[in-house]
C-alpha cells in the first residue's frame, strides 16, 4: 500500500487499485478518480470536461470512454 497525501491532492494505491484526487487551486478544477487495472471512474473536470466518466483500458490504450453525467 502506498499513501501520498498533501494539502492539495492525494493518491492511495493498494494492489492494482487507486484512489486519487486534487483540490481546485488557481486555474485547475478539483477531481476525484477511482481506478482498477482496466477501468477508471472520474469525477470532476479531468480530461473530458466536468462530469462523471468511465474509461476502459486495454493493452495500455483507451478502449472506450463513456459519459455518465455531464455537468
Amino acid at each position: 500500500m502506498i499513501i501520498n497525501v498533501t494539502s492539495n491532492s492525494g493518491h492511495i494505491y493498494w494492489g492494482g487499485f487507486s484512489l486519487f484526487w486534487g483540490n481546485a487551486i488557481d486555474y485547475l478544477p478539483g477531481f476525484l478518480a477511482i481506478s482498477s487495472p482496466n477501468y477508471i471512474l472520474e469525477f470532476g473536470d479531468i480530461d473530458n470536461g466536468n462530469g462523471v466518466f468511465l474509461t476502459k483500458y486495454g493493452q495500455g490504450d483507451i478502449e472506450y470512454r463513456r459519459q455518465i453525467i455531464k455537468l
